[in-house]
């Protein structure tokens, strides 16, 4: 019978994923890490915890093991324990979140002031969600950058008009 691997954690950085991955492997527990090899591999590497082209890090567990796996994380405080019925929409969401947020800024720093449609997207997405999307930098960065285009643009349009 084929047992799917199922989600169970996302760790916030390598010391919690060790000490969950040594829990897991006392309690003699199959898993797997998923974007595990590829942290440092595309862009510049992990922001804020991880990369963003390649998602966060996620340990799966076999579906006939996961209430064991959920129970020995649950006993850290500090655990962020993924609800599995909610897992495929969040991910959604989070790489929507990124993308609108990516494109913000990378059409912020090419074409100054022209981002806001997905500036706004990103907010309507970090405003509306349940979890907890870091990119409060990136929000800044791609807001400074329609600031800038906002200014070119009355400036050239003023120019225009004398």
């Amino acid at each position: 019978m084929n047992d799917p691997l199922i989600p169970v954690y996302s760790p916030i950085n390598d010391s919690e994923k060790l000490i969950i991955l040594s829990l897991l492997e006392e309690s003699q527990i199959e898993y797997t890490v998923e974007n595990q090899n590829n942290q440092d591999l595309f862009g510049i590497g992990r922001f804020g915890g991880y990369n963003y082209i390649t998602g966060p890090e996620r340990i799966l567990v076999k579906k006939s093991q996961i209430s064991d796996a959920k129970s020995i994380i649950g006993t850290l405080k500090y655990s962020q324990i993924v609800d599995i019925t909610n897992v495929e929409d969040d991910l959604t969401e989070l790489k929507l979140f990124n993308f609108n947020l990516n494109a913000a800024v990378i059409i912020g720093i090419l074409f100054p002031g022209f981002n806001i449609f997905n500036l706004i997207n990103a907010l309507k997405i970090k405003i509306s969600s349940k979890q907890e999307l870091k990119g409060g930098f990136r929000i800044i960065v791609s807001s400074i950058f329609f600031l800038v285009g906002l200014i070119i643009l009355i400036s050239i349009l003023q120019s225009l008009l004398v």
